[in-house]
């Protein structure tokens, strides 16, 4: 059965069909349209196959469909259509003013509606919901004016859930199955939810009238209901992108994939997905093709095939050496059928330039199963520049089902020459598998070879129906007949099972009518009928006999004679009917089968029989009550039919064997008992055979095993024994850690007792501490090890829980609600209990932040460097080693900075000089960190700090200051200002401060002492503490008066008071100096003093000769 609403999609040739045999029957082969009332027709295209002995012929051919208004539809739509006011808006519900149903409610027939959305993708621009939307209710403080705003900012913002949920009163359809008139109530409506939609939507359903009784499907109908939507624009039509190339670069005989950059479409209403792109002109040379078999041309493709690259371009097998160029024209159809303006996409096949071999054309095989076929020039063609005759074929892969032949012996491998001659046969093994290929590859003569790339030839077997039906197993071929009621003949009786034909292909043809065995000439011995061709399951003689039936309606029923009095007693009925298997290429195809048919009046009635576990409890008449209304009581017989599985009947205290005999009065004088073997089991059967020494009846005797507590759970092997938890946390002890058993209890009530407490943690169920729970609560996760000994560092630490398993509060277990059995013994039946241990490994957890500490106070020479210890700085985590510690410098030092004197991995030269931001404890440790004093030149720091913290990866500590404390050295060099002096010919110059002056920055401040190293050639330094007295000071040096010369001082003294003072000789010398040098006790300054004589006229002119 085909059926259709895209015909573009159903022509399709890559879709695929069921296949059929051309000598199909009447009504074996149907179209059924679904419903969409947008075309007047549709088109199918099929596939011809002829098979010869030696070739396949394959014919295309389209089968057109012309649609009509049909007269008798049993979906009837109302001229008043359903309609949305707005976008996101709701139409009215669909009720009898929209569809009425229009069938023969009086046969027995069932009426069912589907919404068939997965099929159709409809509604596209909605959804079905139920229900009516409820207003809010007045609030006596709101006005009116309010509320009504208030109502419309909801119904716009809410009216754009897509599940319905935020409007009140609205919920999503979920059922889409109900009955018809069940449909009609609930008040369904189309809700809009796409602003971009067309101003039509359409709701599919699918009816289905079904026989009530044989659940026969009677008729199927389907229908689209259309939506207006009043706020919607006509549909448009689909538009290509223009990003897309439209040009397709092929390689001479390459198979190239067509790409949405070639071609690609849009449309405002339609999702991309759903578009279809139908070829209108085709390429001169070559076919566009679908990579699912690249071997047949297609006339149309999807876009999401398209978008997945599986449609593709085969050039032509003829090679030319100049760029060849052709057309192809595409027509876009959208959901509603619109269809864009012709597209024209460029094919440009580039000439190849290669020595090696290559698949010029490449068709495929196509064969019966079984059958072998040569793989001639027209399947494979294949094309070389230099040496076609030596081109050979490899198979490298495929041939699962098949194998290639040359003269009828299988070959790997085989010549170019050989394919053109034809010599080449691919046999397929007959297996029922439909779809085979060839992978190969191409070589040549040269060496090395020229290989080509991997190719396949896709092989398409079609299936024969070369088998027999056979019949399904456990089919009994034995219907029992009550004289006076109707019997169904059903799968159980009558049922035979053909792999290669669906159960409606079987067909069952009456040969011969029943008849008595004995009797022939009887006139009615009853007949076969369809059940659902009457009312009532009465015998009607008016009910027409059957002269075939098929697998699907293998519901059927006998009907006894009209009189029950005209069977003959002590006789057999049965009727004998032939198999016969249509629509098969073999014809005869079937076999005779008998099915015999038996009146019967005997009636058993039985009740369960209770016995306790490994007891012995009597069979009476009130469990098994027999009774024939034609047969004497002390007739009828019991039969046993088959033992029970867990225990024995007993007649007498013997057991009974298969086929022995008990009669009504053995049940009546108790010698019919039940001994139950003490497994552990609850139930038992026993089948009986009730018989009046003609007729007879099967029945099964139900048996009731009552358990003993006499079993000691044990624990379930498997489980894991090891428990890992988190140190501070909590883990679920599941099934898979802690889980036992009982042979004869409720495995969900027996109790684990906490024999050993544990002493880390705390056993809990719901989040409180217990000592006992069931198994139940560990099926349901509550009960959980809670750690609770805190921090446990970085090892891992271990503790046992010890459990003790007890079935005493478990009881039998028996899962009936009629279980009266009294309350087990106090003592255990069984063995002692078992006891589990169950290992807890507590895993640290690091989740403690570190602490840092400070020590030692820390001291650095100014303008030097000091390493930073353990002393002074260190930080601790139990959670973490401390060689993964590091410390972070949250602010640097201001007058240095932190050094890491290691070079960096995979250097040598060390990092001494670096500033670094971070350091890891182990680094401090090994005296590998320094604090550098960098910053004391023009300045005298004597203290510095900088802030850090420590971190492990995950924590960090609290920010703390590191101080510094800095010692003053003498690192400053002072500085020494002297000023060139102007004295008068023989007179004296103090030198104040203002001729010379030192400052020194180091602190405290360093004792300055001048020198002179080099006295003045014309004058005399001295020490001015006769005043002004000129004369008095050039007469003690002329008196030698050493002590009235300077050859030192310091800063100190001259800013006290002392004058220093230059004199001059008197001599005619007009300019002179002296060199002071200034020291720190460190540090040396050099400075050079001019003075600048001014002559006086203090000499007599002398005359000369």
């Amino acid at each position: 059965m085909t059926q259709s609403c895209i015909p573009i999609m159903v022509a399709n040739p890559i879709i695929g069909f069921t296949v059929f045999d051309c000598h199909f029957h009447l009504n074996e082969v149907k179209y059924t349209h679904n419903g969409c009332p947008i075309l007047d027709a549709d088109t199918v295209m099929l596939r011809l196959y002829r098979f010869t002995e030696n070739e396949t012929f394959v014919e295309t051919f389209t089968l057109h469909v012309q649609l009509l208004e049909p007269d008798c539809n049993i979906i009837k739509m109302r001229s008043r259509a359903l309609e949305v006011p707005e976008y996101y808006g709701l139409s009215r519900a669909i009720d009898k003013n929209i569809l009425t149903f229009d069938y023969n409610r009086k046969m027995n027939l069932e009426c069912t509606i589907s919404i068939a959305s997965s099929e159709t993708h409809l509604p596209a621009h909605g959804q079905l919901i139920m229900g009516d939307v409820r207003q809010e209710q007045l609030r006596g403080d709101q006005p009116q004016s309010f509320l009504l705003e208030r109502s419309e900012l909801r119904t716009k913002s809410c009216q754009q859930c897509r599940n319905g949920s935020c409007v009140l009163g609205l919920r999503v359809l979920h059922n889409t199955k109900m009955g018809c008139e069940e449909f009609l109530r609930k008040g369904i409506r189309y809700q809009h939810l796409d602003p971009r939609s067309p101003d039509t939507d359409y709701i599919p359903v699918r009816l289905d009238l079904t026989d009530s009784r044989s659940k026969t499907l009677h008729k199927t109908e389907y229908a689209w209901l259309p939506i207006q939507i009043k706020s919607g624009m006509p549909n448009q039509i689909p538009k290509a992108v223009p990003m897309a190339k439209f040009i397709l670069e092929v390689d001479q005989f390459i198979l190239t994939p067509i790409t949405t950059t070639t071609v690609d479409a849009e449309d405002k209403e339609t999702p991309k997905s759903l578009l279809v792109f139908n070829i209108t002109k085709p390429p001169l040379q070559g076919f566009i093709t679908h990579l699912s078999d690249h071997t047949k041309p297609v006339g149309s493709f999807t876009w999401k095939d398209l978008s997945e690259m599986l449609i593709a371009y085969q050039p032509p097998n003829n090679s030319h050496t100049e760029r060849r160029n052709y057309e192809l024209e595409v027509e876009v159809h959208d959901f509603y059928f619109r269809r864009s303006l012709p597209i024209i996409v460029q094919l440009s096949i580039r000439t190849a330039d290669t020595n090696a071999p290559r698949v010029s054309w490449n068709t495929g095989l196509s064969l019966l199963e079984g059958q072998s076929r040569p793989i001639t020039w027209q399947h494979l063609q294949v094309v070389d520049n230099d040496d076609i005759q030596n081109v050979r074929l490899v198979t490298v892969d495929g041939l699962q089902h098949g194998r290639l032949t040359v003269r009828g012996y299988p070959v790997s491998s085989f010549l170019q020459k050989d394919l053109f001659n034809g010599i080449i046969y691919y046999h397929h093994l007959g297996g029922e598998v439909f779809e085979d290929s060839i992978e190969f590859v191409l070589c040549d003569s040269h060496d090395p070879p020229n290989l080509s790339e991997p190719q396949v030839m896709m092989v398409h077997i079609i299936p024969v129906d070369d088998q027999l039906p056979r019949e399904a197993p456990g089919v009994t071929r034995h219907l029992v007949v009550k004289e006076t009621e109707i019997a169904h003949l059903t799968k159980k009786h009558l049922h035979f099972i053909d792999v290669e034909e669906q159960d409606r292909e079987l067909t069952y043809t009456i040969t011969t009518s029943p008849f008595f065995s004995c009797v022939h000439g009887h006139s009615d011995a009853g007949k076969l009928f369809m059940v659902d061709t009457i009312p009532k399951l009465i015998k009607d003689p008016a009910a027409l006999a059957l002269r075939s039936f098929t697998q699907v309606c293998c519901v059927t029923g006998f009907r006894p004679p009209k009189q029950s009095e005209n069977i003959p007693r002590h006789h057999h009925e049965h009727g004998r009917l032939h198999l016969s298997l249509a629509h098969t290429v073999v014809q005869g195809l079937g076999a005779d089968e008998n099915i015999s048919l038996a009146f019967s009046s005997i009636q058993v009635f039985t009740s369960h029989l209770k016995v306790e576990e490994g007891g012995l409890s009597p069979v009476t008449e009130g469990h098994i009550l027999i009774s024939d209304v034609d047969t004497k009581q002390e007739h009828l017989l019991l039969l046993l039919q088959r033992q029970p599985q867990n225990g024995a009947v007993e007649l007498y205290g013997v057991p009974m064997k298969e086929g022995d005999k008990l009669s009504c009065r053995d049940l009546r004088t108790l010698a019919v008992s039940y001994r139950h073997d003490g497994s552990e089991t609850l139930t038992d059967e026993v089948l009986f055979a009730a018989t009046d020494g003609i007729h007879s009846l099967e029945f099964t005797l139900q048996v009731k095993v009552l358990p003993m507590n006499d079993e000691p759970p044990v624990m379930q092997t498997g489980l894991i024994n090891v428990v890992r938890c988190l140190e501070g946390e909590e883990v679920v002890l599941s099934s898979e850690y802690i889980h036992a058993t009982d042979a004869d209890s409720d495995d969900m009530k027996l109790v684990f007792v906490l024999v050993r407490q544990p002493s880390q943690g705390v056993l809990r169920k719901a989040g409180i501490a217990v000592e006992r729970f069931s198994q139940a609560d560990v099926i349901s996760g509550l009960v959980t090890y809670k750690h609770t000994g805190g921090e446990i560092g970085l090892n891992l630490s271990f503790e046992i829980l010890t459990f003790v398993v007890s079935d005493d509060e478990a009881g039998p277990d028996v899962k009936d609600c009629c279980y009266d059995r009294p309350l087990p013994p106090p003592v255990p039946l069984h063995r002692p209990l078992p006891v589990y241990d169950l290992n807890i490994t507590v895993l640290p957890v690091d989740n403690q932040p570190p602490s840092i500490a400070t020590g030692a106070r820390f001291v650095v020479e100014e303008g030097s460097s000091a390493a930073l210890t353990s002393n002074h700085l260190f930080a601790t985590d139990p959670d973490t080693t401390a060689d993964d510690l590091e410390f972070v410098l949250v602010s640097p030092p201001q007058f240095g900075y932190i050094e890491n004197i290691l070079p960096s991995p995979g250097f040598e030269k060390s990092n001494i000089g670096i500033s670094i931001a971070s350091f890891q404890l182990k680094h401090l440790k090994a005296l590998n960190i320094n604090y550098v004093q960098a910053r004391h030149m023009r300045m005298e720091p004597r203290a510095d700090h900088f802030v850090l913290y420590v971190t492990d990866g995950l924590h960090r500590s609290a920010e703390i200051p590191f101080f510094v404390l800095i010692n003053p050295t003498n690192d400053e060099v002072p500085e020494f200002i002297a000023r060139n002096i102007t004295v008068q010919e023989g007179m004296m110059k103090e030198l104040d401060l203002s001729v010379i002056s030192a400052v020194d920055l180091d602190v405290p401040q360093d004792h300055l002492v001048f020198g002179v190293v080099q006295q003045p050639s014309h004058g005399f330094l001295i020490n001015g503490v006769h005043g002004n007295d000129i004369l008095h000071y050039k007469e003690l040096i002329h008196h030698h008066n050493r002590g009235l010369l300077v050859y030192d001082f310091s800063m100190e003294l001259l800013k006290n008071g002392m004058k220093l003072m230059y004199m001059h000789d008197d001599s005619e010398n007009l300019n002179d100096s002296f060199k002071i040098q200034l020291s720190d006790g460190k540090h040396k300054v050099l400075r050079t003093i001019s003075v600048k004589v001014i002559p006086v006229n203090d000499e007599k002119p002398v005359l000369s000769k």
